[in-house]
C-alpha cells in the first residue's frame, strides 16, 4: 500500500493530468526515536496527535510490516525519513504525508482538494 502511494497513485495523476503528484504533507514532532538504516527513504506509518500547544505530534502505529493491515488502517499518514538519515530523535520535528479519510484533512486546510 505504501508503494502505491509513493509510485503508483503519482503515475496516475500525472497520467491525468494532475499537478499536484504526492499527497499534501505537515510538519509533526516525534512522540519516540525513529532508526532506520541509511541509504534509501523511509515511510513509517503514523498516528497524529495533538499536544497542549495544539502543534501535531507522531506515533508509530506499531509494526511497520508490509503484511500489518491494521498499521495501515490505524495511519493517518506516513511519517518521511530521508534516505540520508540513520534516523530520528523523538521531539524532532519532520514531514508527514496525510492519508484520505482523517481529520487532519480538514483541520490542515486540505479536505476536498485533489
Amino acid at each position: 500500500m505504501v508503494c502505491f502511494e509513493q509510485f503508483v497513485l503519482p503515475a496516475l495523476r500525472r497520467m491525468m493530468g494532475n499537478p499536484r503528484l504526492y499527497r499534501r504533507t505537515l510538519a509533526a514532532r516525534l512522540a519516540h526515536p525513529v532508526t532506520i538504516r541509511p541509504g534509501r527513504t523511509e515511510f513509517i506509518r503514523v498516528i497524529l496527535e495533538r499536544d497542549a500547544a495544539g502543534d501535531y505530534v507522531a506515533r508509530s502505529t506499531g509494526s511497520q510490516s508490509s503484511g500489518a493491515l491494521l498499521s495501515m488502517a490505524q495511519a493517518d499518514g506516513l511519517l518521511v525519513v530521508p534516505a540520508t538519515s540513520s534516523g530520528l530523535a523523538a521531539g524532532e520535528m519532520a514531514q508527514v504525508q496525510l492519508l484520505d479519510g482523517t481529520v487532519f484533512q480538514s483541520e490542515a486546510g486540505f479536505e476536498g482538494e485533489a
